[in-house]
């Protein structure tokens, strides 16, 4: 396999970026920059997990949840979020990617109301 050194591709893909920038705008660039960072970095960086709670939680619940989040993901460290989000009624849901567990309280009356 080539290896190139970051001069060498930046040559290569400043006309792309240059007219992708002319077409779309510069944040859009930025935006592709950040998320080619995000993919690149992904097996590199701690996953980024949101945990989603009705209100605030103290440090060492939000320590467990991510603990739990650690065993699913099957890794050492991650990143770990915390978000207020009161319509979740309680209890609380851990995302990153296409992982999930939801413990939420509207989780669980929509299973509910669905089997009925």
């Amino acid at each position: 396999m080539t290896r190139y050194s970051a001069r060498e591709l930046a040559k290569v893909f400043l006309p792309v970026i240059t007219r992708f920038a002319k077409e779309h705008g510069v944040d859009s660039v930025a935006a592709v920059i950040n998320e080619l960072a995000e993919v690149s970095g992904e097996n590199k960086r701690q996953p980024k997990v949101e945990i989603i709670t009705a209100r605030p939680i103290d440090k060492t619940l939000v320590e467990r949840i991510a603990a739990m989040m650690k065993m699913k993901l099957g890794v050492d460290n991650l990143d770990a979020h915390e978000i207020v989000d009161p319509t979740i009624l309680g209890g609380f849901i851990a995302r990153t990617g296409d992982s999930e567990i939801d413990a939420s309280v509207r989780s669980k009356l929509n299973q509910l109301i669905s089997h009925d």
